[in-house]
């Protein structure tokens, strides 16, 4: 009995763990692969027996602190804002030269040599691939899925015993953080049709773990999470550990992945560095890194103070490079646009910009968190600049956000792009401007309403006191933007 537990409590369960370890290449179509030992943390007592499971102590402990992460959610979308400065460019960002200024906000662009380096991205490779991997020049133990990932939960949603709200969000929020390293053809995307249907006939089978039958018969890009009971998850040996992912191949490339986790898990600091961690093993990352090398990284082996509730500038490169093929031709340096300005009265500062790094563009923007009351008559206006990329092109432009706070957070409101154009150049940007309905969620949050992949994706936050300022990201096929104004 004990051993049928074991099987469905590590088969059953699969997105969101800090770290059981991840899989390592399988050797033919429809292998499992071999799950990678994690280094139990010093004091902690291994389970006796057969268990998959390796002790982790959880240091990570409760904090609404995401740092650098994506620190806002809504909880029926997926939208999100950066609110991450790129790391390495913080203190060269204000040195750049002023290329355009839109109400009064000058907005500066330019290259900067700031970037991860070509020979510290291979060292990352060489340690996730580990010192058994028989290529070490390439990230030969580094398998990417060879169509767009795509995540189901195992069960249905409609069970909120199973799935709360916390573990809906945190889902979301993991999904959203790790899709901004990735092109928009490899971004995960979550299915909104029912959920997969796990059974205990569909892991366990002839007295074995049957993952390889079973991911194998889900379409090929599958990541598939489930929560599963903590009395089965202690039953198999899993009280120190965040969680498992287990991952099989075929012909040489990723199939399919399971993440498990217990219930518990939160949508806080601990549980968001958990989620983030096993989601890279889900894409393709089977092995570590090490904490002496890169310090802070999501894929360091144990779960810890160090270990973060976002990607690292050496984490971000790599999924990147993993998953746009060029990790040969990797560039260190990296080009920005960016804008900063103060916000009258002392109400603080905002700053926004885009990074453009080996073909990926991201967009960010940070700034005084917000306090105070948005108000609750008339009508409020922010003013201020927007900058981006098309391709490899800078554009800029103005911005306007109009808010009817008669009905702040019920109806509709206005956000408009103007005079946009390329920059160097007097040629307008397409027809020069975009029009956008936004919707105001929880205090200072807004995104848009359009739902509709040509319109792009547009996401925001108010800053400073008395929202006094604003600022967001603009993802469209054709323009990757920020922006940010005052009121």
């Amino acid at each position: 009995m004990r051993g049928m537990i074991l099987a469905l409590a590590v088969a059953v369960a699969l997105l969101v763990a800090g770290c059981g370890g991840g899989g390592s290449k399988g050797g033919g179509a429809g292998s499992p692969a071999v799950q990678t030992p994690t280094t139990p943390d010093p004091g902690v007592t291994p389970s006796p027996g057969t268990s998959p499971f390796v002790a982790v102590r959880d240091r990570i402990g409760r904090s609404d602190d995401y740092r650098r992460a994506a620190a806002f959610l809504d909880s029926t979308t997926s939208g999100v804002a950066l609110t991450n400065i790129p790391t390495r460019s913080a203190a060269g960002l204000n040195a750049l030269p002023v290329l355009e200024t839109h109400n009064r906000i000058p907005v500066r662009g330019g290259r900067l040599n700031d970037g991860v380096s070509s020979s510290r991205l291979g060292q990352y490779f060489r340690e996730v691939q580990g010192p058994s991997a028989g290529d070490t020049s390439r990230d030969s133990n580094a398998l990417r899925f060879p169509v767009r990932p795509t995540f189901r939960y195992a069960g249905s949603l409609d069970d909120r015993s199973r799935y709360p709200q916390a573990v809906v969000d945190l889902v979301r929020h993991t999904i959203t953080i790790i899709n901004e390293s990735l092109p928009e053809q490899w971004k995960i995307v979550q299915a909104r049709d029912d959920s997969v249907t796990i059974r205990p006939t569909d892991l366990y089978g002839n007295g074995a773990l049957n993952l390889a039958e079973y991911l194998g018969r889900l379409p090929r890009g599958t990541i598939v999470g489930y929560r599963v009971d903590r009395a089965i998850w202690n039953a198999a040996g899993g009280q120190h550990v965040l969680g498992i992912n287990q991952s099989v191949t075929t012909g040489g490339v990723l199939h399919g992945s399971l993440i498990v986790v217990p219930d518990g898990i939160q949508h806080d600091r601990g549980g968001l560095a958990t989620a983030i961690h096993e989601t890279l093993h889900a894409l393709g990352f089977q092995g570590h890194v090490s904490r002496g090398n890169f310090p802070g990284s999501s894929l360091n082996p144990r779960a810890g103070a160090g270990v973060p509730a976002y990607l690292t500038e050496d984490d971000r490169a790599a999924l990147q490079a993993l998953y746009m093929g060029n990790w040969g031709n990797w560039d260190s340096t990296r080009d920005h646009v960016y804008g900063a300005f103060g916000l009258r009265n002392n109400g603080g500062t905002i700053s926004f910009g885009v990074v453009r790094d080996n073909g990926l563009s991201r967009p960010w923007t940070t700034g005084t968190p917000a306090s105070g009351s948005i108000g609750t008559s008339g009508r409020a206006t922010w003013n201020g600049a927007m900058a981006g990329f098309e391709g490899s092109r800078k554009v800029t432009g103005d911005v306007e956000l109009g808010v009817d706070l008669s009905r702040t957070y019920t109806g509709e409101h206005d956000l408009q792009f103007s005079d946009i154009g390329y920059v160097g150049s007097e040629t307008t940007w397409r027809t020069g401007g975009l029009q956008y309905k936004v919707r105001l969620f929880r205090p200072d949050l807004f995104h848009d309403t359009a739902q509709s992949p040509s319109a792009g994706r547009v996401t925001g936050k108010f800053y400073g006191s008395g929202f006094r300022g604003m600022g967001g990201t603009l993802e469209r096929t054709d323009l990757t933007a920020a922006f940010g104004g005052s009121r």
